[in-house]
């Protein structure tokens, strides 16, 4: 009986230190949390007292935070902050520009300076022979348009070698011959040069502006001014200039005619009634 009793309470022991044991075990397993596996992060450790909780933050707004600088008087200037020492950029020398009135001369290779040479006497040589080709063409046009029509043809003394002007020392007269380049235009003149203006005016003349000039002052005409525009209206002026035509028909009769005569208003369709004047030369 006694035995069976002592079974018993050693029985109850050995489950009464079972569950101490588990208790125990239970307790530690609380309080250490278990490590971390590789790569993870560990859970913070928090302890049994709970953290205060967060104050209510107050409505009212913090009044702004004011920096005031130090005032520095008038007369003081700021001190600058230290600066490390930098060195001096180099500065490279100035290349005086080249005077305008100074030739700049240039060292052209030696074909390159034979291709300018070679262009420029190419020049000279086509400008000569335009020259010459329309001396020749002028010569040609002289000849097909004869002699002048005047009475006495050898008493006359011509001013240019090519261009056929002459003067008439003792009828005061300058003589050309032409031929007309149109007959119902509007017009800008009377007589133009030959190949300039012929489509504006009614005859053509193959000869130089300054014989025509030349011939006039020889027998005794004076020159006068051109007509003025601005800043008022001037006319022209100087020596009063009978301009005649004189030409053959079909029947080879000499017909003669005043420029007034060849020249029409297109409104009234009548000749025009203004004298012509050796106004002389202007630019």
């Amino acid at each position: 009986m006694k035995q069976t009793v002592h079974k018993q309470r050693l029985a109850w022991a050995a489950a009464i230190l079972s569950v101490v044991a588990f208790l125990g075990g239970c307790r530690r397993t609380a309080e250490e949390p278990s490590k971390p596996q590789p790569g993870q992060e560990s859970p913070t450790r928090q302890s049994d007292a709970q953290a205060p909780a967060p104050e209510k933050p107050d409505d009212t707004p913090a009044p702004p935070e004011t920096t005031e600088k130090p005032e520095t008087p008038p007369d003081q200037a700021p001190e600058q902050p230290d600066q490390p020492d930098q060195p001096e950029p180099e500065t490279k020398p100035e290349t005086p520009a080249p005077d305008d009135e100074q030739k700049v001369e240039m060292d052209l290779p030696e074909g390159l300076e034979k291709v300018r040479l070679l262009t420029e006497e190419e020049k000279a040589e086509a400008e000569a022979k335009r020259l010459k080709e329309h001396i020749e063409e002028m010569k040609k046009a002289i000849a097909a348009m004869g002699p002048p029509l005047v009475d006495n043809p050898d008493k006359l003394v011509r001013l240019n070698p090519i261009n056929p002007v002459w003067i008439d020392p003792v009828g005061k007269r300058v003589v050309m011959v032409g031929q007309v380049c149109q007959r119902a235009a509007p017009l800008e003149m009377f007589a133009c040069l030959w190949q300039t203006k012929e489509h504006e005016a009614v005859v053509t003349v193959p000869t130089k502006a300054q014989d025509v000039h030349a011939g006039l002052l020889a027998i005794g005409a004076k020159a006068g001014k051109p007509v003025q525009f601005r800043p008022e209206y001037i006319p022209a002026s100087g020596t009063e200039i009978e301009v005649t035509v004189v030409w053959k028909d079909e029947k080879g009769q000499l017909q003669k005619a005043r420029a007034q005569d060849w020249i029409r208003n297109m409104e009234t369709g009548k000749a025009m009634k203004y004298p012509w004047v050796f106004a002389g030369s202007g630019f």
